[in-house]
């Protein structure tokens, strides 16, 4: 019986130090959902402290209407978010938990405030911004009129992110784009004054990040959003390195608990 179980508690000790052992250096080039790891490790945004948008560049809203960014801007400082209209993953949820927060920040939207998404496909028409939107923000809500969904060609979309280095990338194999999950504060100037990862947007941080742009203090940029929105699949799984790390890290533990386990069960049974 103890040689059967011993020889039962290597195969799953094998097994398990298997799942945690380092991938080998090729599988580093592999695409693993269409993005090799060093492509997204590329990824981010860091806007700097004298960043300024181009005001004048052109888009659409979501009735087909052109329009410059000013225009969109309307006088007023804005929450901007670049999102993908067609995303399954963290678009959405990112721009109704910014909705929400701003519904929360006591800050009078089309007063205040304006918010922004501007879509990083522009394969995406207006309609898509549109059904987006009205499946996002309540038509009668006072939010509503105060945000535009933008569309536009690829030349506004990359000069808009570049002038804030906003790094994203396509993957055409998947119909997906991988980019940062941040929502920017910016004043009526078009002047970064604040980036906030989404999982760290709040009605107060919004509040205070607002109430900064109308004045024009620009806060401290200290470090570069890396939260990516970015697919997983069990076919094209994806885990950043933060998420492996603690896979793994749980995993080891799991290890040695099952190690000692073993030891004092066999212990036990010769006794």
């Amino acid at each position: 019986m103890i040689a059967s179980l011993a020889r039962t508690s290597l195969l799953c000790l094998s097994i398990l130090a298997w799942g945690l052992a380092p991938c080998p250096d090729s599988w580093g080039a592999v695409a693993w959902a269409g993005q090799s790891l060093s492509d997204l490790e590329k990824l981010s945004a860091k806007p700097r402290p004298d960043d300024r948008l181009p005001l004048a560049a052109h888009f659409l809203d979501e009735d087909g209407n052109s329009e410059t960014l000013a225009h969109a801007f309307d006088g007023r400082p804005a929450v901007l978010l670049f999102v993908d209209y067609g995303c399954k993953n963290m678009c959405g949820a990112m721009l109704a938990l910014t909705s929400r927060a701003l519904a929360m920040s006591a800050l009078d939207p089309g007063r205040d405030y304006r918010m922004i998404a501007i879509g990083l496909d522009p394969n995406q028409g207006a309609a898509a911004a549109r059904d987006l939107k009205e499946s996002l923000i309540d038509p009668g809500a006072p939010l509503f009129a105060a945000t535009q969904f933008l569309t536009g060609p690829e030349s506004s979309i990359a000069a808009v992110a570049a002038s804030v280095h906003y790094r994203y990338s396509r993957d055409a194999e998947h119909s997906q784009f991988a980019h940062a999950a941040a929502v920017l504060v910016v004043t009526d100037e078009g002047r970064v004054t604040r980036i906030i990862p989404a999982t760290a947007v709040t009605g107060e941080t919004l509040r205070r990040a607002l109430i900064e742009a109308q004045r024009g203090i620009l806060s401290p940029i200290l470090d570069a959003v890396g939260l990516l929105c970015y697919g997983y699949g069990p076919s094209h799984g994806l885990y950043n390195k933060v998420i492996l790390a603690t896979l793994r890290a749980g995993g080891a533990i799991a290890l040695l608990l099952l190690a000692v386990g073993i030891l004092v069960l066999v212990r036990r049974t010769a006794a």
